[in-house]
């Protein structure tokens, strides 16, 4: 993130907190706690009504009577922010109708010289996300239960079939274009995370006898389920066509290209990715030699077995 941006959004996040510590701001922010101070340094200096305290229970505070100054933007700055924006909304997300209100409300307050400037900027940028036509009906109530911190039964439709379920979710996350809640399932007894297109109705459930797990936020459980899954060893081998059709992708990173144009790759990765790059692995047929782990060989061994049976009394 630039500084400019880092600055905005630590603009937005003043306004959410009612005290808050620079080390806490760093950590939210990954930065040093100096690089941190020198940012609410520049706020201060800029007109944000902040004032400090010492002692063990010190800290920063927003004085909240007064209005945080307008927000000055470069076309190129605005013309992020508006990409931005028009990326969550492709998205269908908790905000989407906010999402559209904001955008409405920035173009509004800019000139038309601004926005021929923005507009012809936005004519060489683009953003090529994956869209789904799956709906997420539920978002909004999935996030409130998150914060009111409620337990809520879900009908679920997974891929190993229907079943009905009471989840305490922590929010909502997106990968891949697809929305999940990570959630504590008490069917499973553990932290498991939900595809919200896979929801087919959902309710509250107001006296659930069960007590409420740790509680936790969705970086951390994100961090938790990472650090919970086995490290594995990737070791592979690419011809040229490989590489070439492997570079396009995240994973096409990893790539490290000979000098006759094949590729190897040496990368550490977790047990739980084995699904999705195994899958990935096989679309690419006789193009990659996977030399290991062991566990991601069977498992594409196993689904190729399962196509080549498919076609066998052909």
């Amino acid at each position: 993130m630039s500084k400019t941006g880092r600055l905005f959004e630590l603009l937005i996040t003043l306004n959410t907190k009612h005290r808050f510590t620079v080390q806490e701001l760093a950590n939210e922010f990954s930065v040093s706690r100096r690089t941190m101070l020198r940012d609410l340094q520049l706020l201060s200096e800029m007109g944000i009504p902040l004032f400090s305290s010492s002692g063990p229970n010190g800290g920063y505070t927003l004085i909240k009577e007064q209005k945080l100054p307008t927000i000055s933007l470069t076309p190129e700055e605005a013309t992020g922010l508006l990409l931005s924006y028009e990326l969550l909304e492709q998205q269908d997300g908790p905000f989407k109708q906010e999402n559209i209100s904001t955008l409405t409300k920035i173009r509004s307050s800019m000139s038309i010289e601004m926005l021929q400037k923005i507009e012809t900027l936005k004519n060489r940028l683009a953003i090529d996300s994956p869209q789904r036509s799956f709906k997420n009906p539920y978002l909004k109530d999935l996030l409130q239960a998150s914060l009111d911190k409620e337990h809520v039964q879900i009908e679920y439709e997974s891929r190993s079939g229907y079943s009905i379920r009471t989840i305490f979710p922590f929010g909502l996350f997106l990968s891949n274009g697809l929305w999940y809640t990570p959630a504590f399932c008490y069917k499973r007894k553990s932290n498991v995370p939900f595809r919200v297109d896979r929801i087919i109705s959902l309710k509250v459930q107001q006296d659930f006898p069960e007590p409420i797990p740790v509680n936790m936020t969705v970086t951390q459980w994100l961090k938790q389920t990472e650090f919970l899954s086995k490290e594995l060893t990737l070791q592979a081998k690419l011809t040229k066509k490989g590489c070439k059709i492997l570079d396009p992708h995240p994973i096409g990173e990893w790539i490290q290209v000979t000098p006759n144009g094949t590729g190897v790759i040496n990368e550490k990765i977790k047990e739980s990715d084995i699904p999705f790059i195994g899958g990935l692995f096989l679309s690419l047929g006789a193009e990659i030699l996977i030399e290991r782990p062991p566990e991601l060989i069977r498992f594409v061994r196993e689904k190729a077995l399962e196509v080549v049976s498919q076609y066998s009394e052909i």
